[in-house]
């Protein structure tokens, strides 16, 4: 990378964080910003599309809490599980959790995992039709893999090569396209808001319980510290 490159990264990184101080800057997100700057030519369109992705894309990926990630991850699991069960079932078998796969899928949008130009394809899908597009080409990718002998795998660290080695080999942008339409073109939008939105209120509830359980434990050690002086 250039020096003005590095400088016109760190330009957007910074506008952004001022523009959603509740974000600033996460990992993953400088990935996507180089990415952006490859192929748009201003600054100002790149903060925009990032702008876009973000908080539209991928809603409260990039938070503290990471909630959105979490939301879609079990969106995610829902759907493997519901299109995909043997495969779902062998990387519970494997005691491999989804997140291992996905995370750097959502958090860089493939552009760490897939080729430049079948990311950058998926890109023109989900920017210009809409985040569905995310979910389907996973599951895709997830389809690809279980056709590469990924159910065949025994252990974690095979099953972690033919998963590596798969999306590092997926040139065929037109594969991965044709494969989510064809097998899971039913995966809408609509489809993907209800879902986000019911384990959304899932997840909340979790996270509420967790907290009120750490509010009573701190309380009784309050309390016992409290007698303890006494």
């Amino acid at each position: 990378l250039t020096s003005q490159f590095v400088e016109r990264m760190r330009t957007v990184l910074l506008a952004y964080a001022r523009r959603n101080p509740e974000v600033g800057y996460c990992q993953g997100m400088n990935f996507v910003v180089a990415s952006i700057l490859l192929v748009c030519e201003s600054n100002e369109d790149s903060f925009w599309l990032l702008a876009h992705m973000v908080e539209e894309v991928l809603p409260d990926h990039y938070v503290q809490s990471m909630i959105g990630h979490t939301v879609d991850r079990q969106v995610t699991e829902q759907l493997v599980e519901h299109h995909l069960p043997q495969l779902a079932k062998h990387l519970r078998d494997l005691q491999m959790s989804m997140p291992f796969v996905t995370t750097h899928w959502f958090l860089c949008l493939f552009v760490t995992a897939l080729p430049s130009e079948s990311a950058f394809r998926l890109w023109d899908l989900i920017l210009c039709l809409d985040a569905a597009w995310t979910f389907r080409a996973s599951l895709a990718l997830f389809a690809m893999m279980e056709a590469q002998d990924l159910l065949e795998t025994h252990d974690l660290g095979t099953a972690v090569f033919v998963i590596k080695s798969s999306t590092r080999a997926a040139f065929d942008a037109n594969e991965i396209i044709e494969l989510a339409n064809g097998r899971f073109g039913e995966i809408g939008n609509e489809l993907i808001i209800r879902l986000r939105r019911e384990w959304r209120k899932r997840t909340m509830e979790q996270l509420h319980a967790k907290l009120r359980v750490k509010e009573l434990y701190e309380a009784q050690q309050q309390v016992t510290a409290t007698f303890a002086v006494e």
